[in-house]
């Protein structure tokens, strides 16, 4: 019997074993699907710069935070990332930055002009009395030697009957005759009209005028009975047989065009018919007002299908090195005095970073980059905007930030002596807004010695220029042991400025910190000090005012 139960207990012992096996959690399968979630950070809509580990409510304007999307962040503070379906919605396109050969062509605008070299003024060489304009509207075409008016002169007809009476006497007193000749010659008449006036064939009381040279009526200064001096501006004639291809160059594209460049250029009356020529002038001064100067071609306007004052088209294709470091117009975001780029990070897709840089002169549709960028380098040319919006969002550098360069580096000792010098300020802050004098006194002599330990030559290049804004706020006076809690908020408005500087430009810190604003700090003048969180505890008044102030920004 014993003998049986034993035997029972071993099977149901080789059941149960065999049973757990088969039902055994697949614990490695669970570590290879097990995932780790990551702590969730919340910001403001309006306030992007505001970041919590849990929710609440925004320092600044009091709005619920909101989780933070995982668009936008990157390892990288400077750098915006976007996801493949964010870049795909703005159809974000790159380009490759190089010395590549780009379209080097101008597009001006401008219209015709007369030849000026063809414009001719008809004069009156003697006074008179106008009897009658066989000319006598503008627009009027006359060709050189047609008669465009007749005039009666007093002085002509004495100048006939000397001439007559001269002729006489040629002979035998020549050189009265060739002076009678002379008196009508330097009155610009004609020979043939001399000859004619000597033989009594004109009728001196209509002189007939004749025209100088041929073209159109573009003045008519006189009319019918007019009584005109010597030298009075009758007509002006101007040929049309050439004119003149005004082009308006701006500041920006000067260094781009020359004389001599190639020009295509087109009308409105006849778009589909090009023409050619060459720059033959550039006026050397700008007109004031439109900020432009004149390009000049010439154009042989044959047939005169040119009118003046039609509205010209112009590509100019300017004789300049082609082979040239560029990026298209697109690309660029103007910002006042900046102009800046996003660059594809070139080890992660989709990650960007703002790029301040250096532009020349544009040609066509394209910037010469004189700084900023190094061939190879990929840079946004659609989709900009969203790029930037994005970062904006995310509190990134962008076109709309205040600071214009990241934060200048130093040396890790002197990153260590900012920590220290923070670490022994925010103590300093602390026991002032809890009024603890002594551990104020301590705090301040322990800031004292911090901000001693520097040296001119912890700070280079741009650093240095900040250290020397910010260096008379960290020098303090005043001794720890005799130095009363009001004296110690005085000393610490001076440390607040200086620090405040030295963490926006200087990159030294990891830790988010807070700019906050009391207005009535600093004889109500206003004061802002630093805090590692946004909760507002004044360390300008303590207790007695210990919520006043506000978030003004996150570092």
């Amino acid at each position: 019997m014993k003998k049986k139960q034993i035997i029972g207990i071993i099977a149901v012992a080789i059941v149960a074993g065999a049973l757990g096996w088969l039902i055994k959690p697949n614990h490695e399968a669970h570590n290879h699907t097990e995932t780790v979630t990551e702590s969730q950070i919340w910001t403001c809509s309006m306030h992007p710069q505001i970041r919590s580990n849990e929710p609440g409510n925004c320092p600044i304007c009091g709005m619920d935070l909101i989780p933070l999307e995982e668009e936008g962040e990157s390892a990288n503070s400077h750098e915006i990332s976007l996801t493949e379906n964010a870049r795909r919605l703005a159809n974000v396109q790159t380009e490759v930055v190089g010395h590549s050969e780009t379209s080097n062509e101008i597009r001006l605008s401008g219209k015709v002009k007369p030849d000026e070299r063809l414009v001719q003024s008809q004069t009156a060489h003697f006074p008179g009395r106008i009897e009658s304009l066989a000319v006598d509207f503008t627009g009027a075409y006359v060709e050189k030697g047609q008669v465009i008016a007749r005039i009666y002169s007093p002085q002509l007809l004495v100048a006939q009957r000397e001439l007559q009476e001269a002729a006489r006497f040629k002979d035998s007193q020549p050189s009265l005759y060739q002076g009678a000749r002379r008196k009508l010659q330097n009155w610009t008449i004609p020979a043939h009209q001399i000859d004619a006036i000597e033989a009594g064939s004109i009728d001196m009381n209509a002189f007939p005028v004749l025209a100088n040279a041929s073209g159109y009526v573009t003045a008519l200064n006189v009319s019918q009975g007019d009584y005109i001096d010597r030298g009075t501006v009758m007509y002006e004639i101007t040929g049309l047989e050439k004119v003149w291809i005004s082009l308006d160059v701006y500041e920006n594209q000067l260094n781009a065009i020359s004389k001599g460049d190639e020009v295509t250029y087109t009308v409105r009356s006849n778009p589909g018919n090009k023409y050619t020529g060459v720059i033959d002038y550039l006026d050397p001064v700008l007109q004031g007002s439109r900020r432009t100067l004149e390009a000049r071609v010439v154009h042989q306007n044959r047939g005169q299908e040119l009118k003046p004052e039609m509205i010209v088209s112009a590509v100019v294709k300017p004789k300049v090195n082609s082979m040239q470091l560029s990026v298209p117009s697109s690309a660029v975001l103007w910002t006042g005095e900046r102009s800046i780029v996003y660059v594809e990070n070139p080890s992660s897709a989709g990650v960007y970073q703002l790029r301040n840089v250096e532009l020349g002169q544009q040609i066509g549709r394209r910037y010469e980059v004189l700084k900023g960028l190094q061939s190879g380098e990929k840079v946004v040319i659609n989709g900009t905007f969203t790029v930037d919006a994005a970062a904006q969002l995310a509190s990134k550098p962008s076109m709309m930030s205040n600071e214009s360069e990241s934060k200048h580096a130093v040396s890790a000792q002197t990153e260590e002596k900012l920590r220290q010098l923070l670490s022994t300020y925010l103590e300093w802050e602390n026991a002032l807004h809890n009024d603890e004098l002594e551990k104020a006194r301590s705090a301040f002599n322990a800031f004292q010695d911090n901000a001693s330990q520097f040296q001119m030559s912890d700070f280079a290049g741009p650093a240095h220029q900040v250290y020397m804004e910010a260096v008379s706020g960290l020098e303090l006076s005043g001794s720890s042991a005799s130095i009363s809690i009001q004296e110690l908020r005085e000393q610490f408005y001076s440390a607040s400025k200086a620090l405040i500087l030295l963490t926006e430009k200087i990159e030294y810190n990891t830790d988010e910190l807070y700019v906050l604003h009391c207005p009535m700090a600093n004889s109500n003048n206003g004061a802002d000090w630093l805090s590692t969180q946004p909760e507002v505890l004044n360390p300008y008044f303590g207790s007695s005012m210990l919520r006043c102030g506000e978030v003004k920004s996150a570092i």
